[in-house]
């Protein structure tokens, strides 16, 4: 928080004509102040406390709304939860608690929701999940990361009884000893979903059925055919109950199912094909640009992303004993233990793990934790044999709970949208991105999709089933030469977790690049203004790199918007950074880059 304390208070004071509750909001910012000055977390929760209680203040410009907002967050259970949970866990538990009780509160609904949303990230069994993500060290399992944070977010429209529920048939899901964690996560997901849209039978379903009765529900009640991973199917769980929220998503999931495929509504519709002849006599490649779904760019980091356990712990062996027959040496050194003393004792169960020996494999990794760990007893142990015992643990802990493991990076792929129904309607814990449902901010992920000349980059994470980021873009001219704007670029929590934060970039920006060549423009133009997050992240880097922003006049195809005139039932033209509810054009600062 950059102002002073009285400032913030008075923030938020301000929105109401009463002063009865600046004590109590006092109290709160300050307690929350000591909790950040103790744990070293550099005014990062006092600041969600504030943003949470000036986003009630605003929204309600009541002092009572505020009050109970503020009591809330001096719940002892939520002041605890800090001494409980650290780093990205912590980030996360109060990021979600912060929209509970602010949505809670703004939307009058029963506090007893908030006490039993604390109690469940606290003490309930979501708390021994939050706990054993604590215990991967470095990217660890990003997949069961991920799933867990999913499964603790986005309860907006779930009440104190859903919760009741989940947890009931939650326990169902939980005592099946044959699933890994993974695929219970997958369950408990689907089971949210189905609770989300209020549909009892087909959680019953789940429950005793599993998938595929289930599928077939969801299918009928949509009217189209939905492929078989869980992300599609979790997807259509909501979107039984979104579908009715807006009607130009009605509207979709109408020309899907007579179509088959928005691609092929977007090619045959009278109105929609004018906009893609006009794209085509521009020089763009509008069978990869509409909704092709073809990969752009990839790029591997060294190491392994695998399910082959033997195979993750045969490179791991070699990193701490090197390898003879291949003439590798070892990339760490023990005190006191030579590698081939090591080697010696881990020879048997080694030659055992190699055939997927599960139970060797735990051995091998053990006796090779317990080495390293007592070779540096009262010494500092180098980056590089921490980074590797990490990798140890985090993969012991893989084979006790089950998943894909993440051994030093993974592949990270960027790839064309497909418009897919209901897949790409929805945001995700990977994405973080308020166009998408369920926020559906100013409802412009179906103008987007209905509309041939924007689509999106999506970024992906090999072994994630959702994207980790996107970015949006709208196709035009500069000077009368085919151009392409980026908007904004948008990525969640993971998005740097395969590459770090850098390299990401680098491979974000050069996928940008190709992707423009290969759709046939000459100049890539990226908004130099955006408000808020990654974008601006990304504006950043590209000023560390050198870039300069410059102003052009840019003129979007179609700059009309006749699709959205033609269709849409809400706004007639896109909402963006760039230029907000007017149509695509005028002159903009931008980063351009030529690509001739």
């Amino acid at each position: 928080m950059d102002e002073n304390l009285d400032d913030a208070i008075n923030r938020i004071i301000n929105y109401t004509n009463d002063n009865n509750c600046k004590k109590i909001v006092e109290k709160t910012i300050r307690k929350y102040r000591e909790i950040d000055a103790k744990i070293g977390r550099k005014n990062s929760l006092s600041e969600e406390v504030y943003q949470s209680l000036l986003w009630v203040a605003e929204t309600t410009r009541s002092s009572s709304s505020i009050e109970e907002a503020a009591k809330c967050f001096l719940l002892d259970d939520v002041i605890s939860i800090p001494k409980k949970y650290n780093g990205n866990v912590l980030s996360e538990v109060f990021e979600n608690l912060t929209t509970v009780i602010s949505d809670t509160v703004r939307e009058n609904q029963d506090l007893e929701r908030v006490k039993k949303y604390v109690n469940w990230v606290s003490n309930g069994w979501i708390s021994k999940l939050l706990l054993f993500v604590s215990e991967f060290p470095g990217n660890g399992n990003v997949k069961i990361q991920s799933d867990i944070f999913s499964l603790i977010g986005s309860f907006k429209d779930i009440s104190a009884a859903d919760l009741d529920k989940f947890n009931e048939f939650a326990l169902y899901i939980n005592r099946k000893r044959k699933l890994t964690l993974e695929k219970k996560l997958e369950f408990l997901l689907l089971l949210k979903s189905l609770i989300y849209s209020k549909k009892e039978e087909c959680v019953k379903k789940l429950v005793e059925d599993g998938i595929k009765p289930l599928k077939k529900i969801v299918e009928d009640n949509l009217g189209i055919k939905l492929s078989s991973t869980f992300y599609t199917l979790n997807c259509g769980a909501r979107f039984v109950k979104d579908v009715n929220r807006d009607s130009n998503i009605q509207f979709l999931l109408r020309r899907c199912s007579e179509f088959g495929s928005i691609k092929k509504w977007l090619f045959q519709d009278e109105v929609s094909k004018n906009v893609i002849k006009e794209l085509e006599s521009k020089g763009f490649d509008v069978n990869l640009y509409v909704a092709s779904g073809k990969i752009i760019s990839q790029k591997k980091t060294s190491g392994v992303f695998s399910e082959n356990l033997a195979e993750i712990m045969r490179r791991l062996v070699i990193e701490v004993v090197g390898s003879k027959r291949s003439n590798i040496l070892p990339k760490i050194s023990i005190p006191r233990k030579r590698p081939g003393g090591i080697f010696k004792r881990i020879k048997n169960d080694y030659f055992l793990a190699l055939n997927q020996d599960r139970e060797a494999i735990g051995r091998v990794l053990k006796t090779l934790e317990e080495l390293i760990i007592k070779g540096f007893e009262g010494r500092k142990m180098p980056r590089s044999t921490l980074q590797i015992l990490n990798y140890i643990k985090s993969f012991r802990l893989v084979l006790t709970y089950g998943g894909t493991f993440t051994y030093k990076g993974a592949k990270v792929t960027a790839r064309v949208w497909k418009r897919k129904i209901p897949d790409d309607l929805y945001d995700s814990h990977e994405i973080c991105c308020c166009w998408f449902l369920p926020r559906g901010e100013m409802n412009e992920i179906p103008l987007f999709v209905m509309d041939p000349k924007t689509t999106m980059l999506q970024f992906s994470i090999q072994g994630l089933t959702n994207p980790v980021s996107v970015a949006f873009f709208y196709a035009g001219a500069v000077n009368k030469e085919p151009a392409l704007l980026v908007d904004t670029w948008e990525g969640g929590p993971l998005v740097y977790s395969a590459l770090g934060q850098e390299r990401m970039k680098d491979f974000v920006l050069e996928a940008m690049k190709k992707f423009a060549k290969k759709a046939g423009v000459k100049k890539l133009l990226i908004f130099a203004n955006p408000t808020y997050g990654r974008a601006k992240e990304f504006i950043n880097y590209l000023k560390d790199k050198g870039l300069r922003a410059e102003k052009v006049h840019f003129e979007a195809i179609d700059v009309e918007d006749s699709v959205l005139k033609a269709y849409s039932q809400g706004n007639k033209h896109h909402s963006t950074d760039a230029f907000h509810l007017n149509p695509l054009k005028g002159d903009i600062e931008t980063f351009v880059i030529n690509l001739v």
